[in-house]
């Protein structure tokens, strides 16, 4: 059986003040029950230059995305580690859902997480979620 990945971001959130809350206690026990790494970001620490990094493990630097705007990006050097399980092993499968579609959708400024149409070519399942929302969809627990 091969391995599985699961990775829950979220933008904004400051695990060192929310942790233990009691506030997130289904992140809390997936966090106890998994595997956890925390993460430092270099400056600037927005969404673009953040999850660009995060997805593709190259700095600020290389990727070249310096705002949300993604100009100058030099994504198409920078491959995201989804497409790197793919390019190793053909018969891998992925899944991304993203909230804000410079991460996954090839109609926006990114994407971040390539589209690697030769995989739908294939017939292979390529599936991408996105959710087009502005406000936030977070509930509180009680």
């Amino acid at each position: 059986m091969k391995p599985k990945v699961c990775l829950i971001g979220i933008d904004g959130l400051r695990l060192n003040l929310s942790r233990g809350t009691h506030k997130m206690p289904t992140l809390d026990a997936v966090i106890g029950e998994g595997v956890f790494n925390e993460l430092t970001m270099e400056v600037p620490t927005l969404s673009g230059p953040g999850w660009s990094t995060l997805l593709t493990g190259a700095s600020h630097a290389v990727h070249g995305v310096k705002d949300n705007h993604f100009v100058g990006h030099q994504l198409l050097h920078c491959p995201d580690f989804l497409s790197r399980a793919y390019f190793a092993d053909q018969s891998t499968t992925t899944t991304v859902a993203a909230g804000w579609p410079p991460l996954a959708d090839p109609t926006d400024t990114g994407p971040v997480v390539w589209e690697r149409r030769e995989k739908q070519r294939a017939g292979h399942g390529v599936r991408l979620l996105l959710r087009r929302r502005r406000r936030p969809c977070l509930r509180p627990t009680r």
